[in-house]
């Protein structure tokens, strides 16, 4: 990749394979996920925002990594760790269905069946069918490709699951609508652009397992490197080990 087309990027897009990404964007380039983790190229000092569509469920994934990454670079990813993080632990994820449950009871307009299910392509609904729904949901999770599906209990609709999506769940009828999505996205004209976006401070991600007996740092350690991190203008996001191997731009702690 030339380091000059790298400088002009607006967003890049990272994907599991090159096939699942065949569009040309003004100010968008896109990348292979094994590419965005291995390639030096993308560690320049330029800030385009990443877009994330690998899959993020996987334990030790490569999407989970390359969000980590990228904000180390200060590529501001969409989705972040947090978010990423959230969607797969109790806690967090009852408070965004508190928040979604909220009005997702005045929005879904679906009575056919007790179950419901929609996608939101940067704040996008698909089916077009549900616009301030899918709105609501970018605002909240901050993931460019969502799955939410909803059951009615009592009348009442409550989230069952939610879910960050990758590029190679996307129906191909469905494509085209993903590609003006982006396109939108990308412009920013469009509020959702605004409420997604980051801040451009880079970040310090440092990987610990707190129950590793050896561990090259200790809690002082890593005391010392939050007060670094805040004289030099970056974040630190702390995060558990979820696999073994080394990535360009990662401190392990």
């Amino acid at each position: 990749m030339a380091r000059g087309m790298f400088i002009l990027m607006k967003v890049l897009f990272i994907v599991e394979r090159a096939q699942q990404w065949s569009f040309e964007i003004a100010g968008a380039g896109v990348a292979t996920a094994r590419a965005y983790l291995t390639d030096p190229a993308y560690a320049s000092g330029s800030h385009p925002q990443v877009v994330n569509f690998c899959r993020v469920d996987r334990h030790q994934g490569r999407g989970y990594y390359v969000s980590l990454l990228a904000e180390a670079r200060g590529h501001r990813p969409l989705p972040d760790v947090k978010t990423i993080e959230d969607l797969q632990a109790d806690a967090p994820m009852k408070a965004l269905a508190a928040q979604i449950d909220e009005f997702a009871g005045t929005s879904i307009r679906h009575d056919a069946t007790d179950r419901f299910e929609i996608d939101a392509y940067f704040g996008r609904d698909p089916a077009e069918r549900h616009p301030e729904l899918a709105r609501q949901l970018f605002a909240i999770v901050k993931a460019p490709l969502i799955r939410a599906r909803f059951k009615r209990e009592n009348g009442a609709w409550k989230l069952d699951k939610l879910s960050a999506i990758g590029a190679a769940e996307i129906p191909p009828q469905q494509r085209a609508f993903l590609l003006a999505a982006a396109r939108q996205f990308l412009a920013g004209d469009d509020a959702v652009r605004t409420e997604a976006a980051r801040s451009a401070t880079p970040t310090v991600a440092i990987l610990r397992d707190p129950q590793e007996q050896d561990r090259p740092s200790n809690d002082d350690a890593l005391h010392k490197f939050v007060e670094a991190a805040a004289l030099v203008g970056r974040s630190f996001h702390p995060g558990r080990r979820r696999g073994q191997g080394s990535l360009p731009g990662r401190t392990a702690a």
